[in-house]
């Protein structure tokens, strides 16, 4: 027995048991045997009794494991640049407090946040290379309070 999918319109839906694969930045896991109406076309699924609380306790389990992969390779990184925890959330606009929570775990940073510690993850260990990425940028230095030893012959000139 086939049915119309309410998302795309197709008319290929089926009622059955399948494998379903859900995916979060980068992280992965498969809800076995699903039971409900699924929809080759699109995806959809329209869940049988129960079935959703298991979706969604596997979604909220992958979603955990998201938090905990981002705290780790923020702290990670934090330390790799010799920052405190202060530091940092000055960095990223956050309050005093803002760094511990996202790396224990307790609350979610921005993407922005993310992304920052992500482009400064590689190996930004001397100074030099951490201006690089950072395209020069002064408020990474008043923010975190490092002493600028050297600046481009660019930069000196336009403060004449």
């Amino acid at each position: 027995m086939k049915r119309e999918c309410l998302n795309s319109g197709s008319d290929e839906m089926t009622r059955g048991s399948g494998n379903v694969r859900i995916t979060h930045n980068g992280l992965a896991a498969t809800v076995r045997a699903v039971n409900g109406w699924h929809c080759p076309a699109c995806g959809e699924i329209e869940f049988n009794v129960g079935e959703g609380e298991r979706y969604a306790d596997a979604l909220a389990a992958l979603l955990m494991g998201a938090q905990e992969r981002n705290a780790i390779r923020l702290a990670r990184t934090r330390k790799k640049l010799n920052l405190t925890q202060q530091q940092a959330a000055k960095l990223t606009g956050g309050g005093k407090t803002a760094f511990s929570r996202y790396e224990r775990g307790q609350a979610n940073p921005m993407p922005a946040v993310i992304n920052l510690f992500r482009l400064l993850e590689p190996s930004p260990t001397q100074e030099g290379e951490r201006d690089a990425l950072v395209g020069g940028c002064r408020m990474w230095q008043v923010a975190c309070g490092f002493a600028v030893k050297h600046r481009n012959a660019v930069d000196s000139r336009s403060r004449m």
